[in-house]
């Protein structure tokens, strides 16, 4: 029973990003990789259902993997999947009123970026889930030692292939220097959310290519997609009572680069929330510094965690925060924050209500960075769920070309193994940087 339903068309899939995988349908569909001498994608359905009441029945059907969406409202039996160009306008339409009313009501209204979302789940092999673990996996240690070696590996000169703005490099020497001083955790325990855009690839079914990480963010769509995976259990439960559907699958999620791929126990939507509240902890309140970033996901989580997850989050803007001088700190300083609210650690000082800072999650553009006071940034960077080596790292584009190059030194190191090093050289699309040996290849012979 290994498949995953996905809540992004084929297209969509295809084309652009895989930010989240699995999706939860019916009652009692287990599902589990067949081998296909011609159809590389072919999974066998191994469809359970009840027969008026008597011993289980199975059957089953081939289906090719990602090549057809599922309409649940008009799938009567689990032996004939309808695909939405078979299904009726009206039945389709239908179901896109129904997911949209599902999603308001989850949401207290909240409708931004519904309009993004399938009503028709897609089916995908276990293949391609065991593959995107593998990968995953290369690329979190790969990665992750290229940022812990980036201004102490004289031979890999890092700074010197992927040159960033001076302020960025006095920020990232800093926060090495903290690293060193044991102020500030190591890297890999901080990582924040890493969500990568997955191609593809037609000539090579069961496979992705990575072609760029967005590592900004520390609250971005876990909890849409915890809200998707609720509502499609709820469209795919009004199936053909009679047959009492359920499906059975063995369901993974993409989230942190600690966590990988997990497998669910009991429904996608609860791991989905469990993986974002778990990059904060419960026993402080969080800090969400925000202005010009606007995004629905935010304000969601805020209630959400203080409801669910016993987390008490506020917004503050980046002129909020405060630096107050304190011999306890190794730091000399103690970072808080513009509050209006009552805690155990509220302090005045000319005139302000200040709260104490003890985890943040920055949502700034980097322009919005930039205008931060020095100290009170590298103080804010301190208390960050989503490191501040990750943003101007990992979330440059360019770093998959650094670690495309680096494939056969980290292999000599004993960072990777020589599989993990071959997963990556197929899994990354290729990326050439400016001044790099490739590139000058490239575009030689023609100079």
């Amino acid at each position: 029973m290994d498949c995953i339903f996905s809540d992004l068309s084929y297209e969509e899939l295809r084309c652009s990003a895989l930010p989240r995988i699995g999706m939860q349908t019916a009652q009692s569909l287990a599902i589990r990789e067949a081998h296909s001498a011609t159809k590389a994608q072919a999974v066998e359905l191994i469809l359970t259902y009840k027969n008026d009441g008597n011993l289980e029945r199975r059957q089953a059907i081939q289906w090719e993997a990602g090549s057809e969406n599922v309409c649940l409202a008009s799938t009567i039996s689990p032996a004939d999947p309808v695909p939405p160009k078979s299904a009726k306008k009206d039945v389709q339409h239908q179901q896109k009123q129904t997911l949209n009313s599902y999603f308001e009501s989850l949401t207290s209204g909240c409708r931004r970026n519904v309009n993004n979302n399938s009503p028709n789940p897609l089916p995908m092999s276990e293949r391609l889930q065991r593959n995107v673990a593998k990968l995953h996996e290369a690329l979190v240690t790969g990665l992750s030692s290229i940022v812990d070696t980036w201004w102490t590996d004289e031979q890999a000169a890092f700074p010197q292939r992927m040159p960033l703005e001076p302020h960025e490099e006095d920020l990232l020497r800093w926060l090495h220097e903290q690293s060193q001083a044991n102020n500030l955790r190591p890297f890999e325990d901080c990582q924040g959310h890493w969500r990568s855009d997955l191609l593809l690839p037609s000539d090579h079914p069961g496979t992705v290519a990575i072609c760029e990480i967005n590592a900004r963010y520390s609250i971005n769509a876990q909890l849409l997609a915890a809200y998707g995976y609720q509502i499609y259990e709820e469209m795919a439960w009004h199936l053909k009572e009679a047959a009492s559907l359920q499906v059975l699958t063995r369901r993974r999620y993409v989230t942190s680069p600690l966590s990988l791929l997990a497998t669910v126990d009991k429904s996608d939507d609860e791991q989905f929330v469990k993986s974002q509240l778990d990059l904060f902890d419960p026993k402080y309140p969080v800090h969400i510094v925000r202005d010009q970033y606007r995004t629905p996901f935010i304000e969601m989580f805020v209630s959400f965690a203080k409801q669910n997850g016993g987390v008490d989050a506020t917004i503050n803007k980046p002129t909020d925060p405060r630096l107050i001088k304190s011999k306890d700190s190794k730091a000399g300083y103690v970072l808080y924050c513009l509050s209006d609210r009552d805690c155990s650690d509220m302090v005045s000082t000319d005139g302000e209500r200040l709260d104490r800072v003890y985890q943040t999650g920055l949502h700034l553009f980097q322009h919005e960075l930039r205008s931060i006071p020095i100290d009170i940034l590298r103080h804010l960077t301190l208390h960050c769920v989503n490191d501040m080596r990750s943003v101007p790292l990992i979330h440059d584009k360019r770093i998959l070309g650094v670690l495309l190059q680096e494939l056969d030194s980290l292999v000599g190191k004993n960072v990777l193994t020589a599989e993990q090093a071959a997963v990556l050289r197929h899994g990354v699309v290729p990326n050439i940087n400016p001044g790099s040996p490739e590139l000058n290849e490239l575009i030689g012979p023609h100079i």
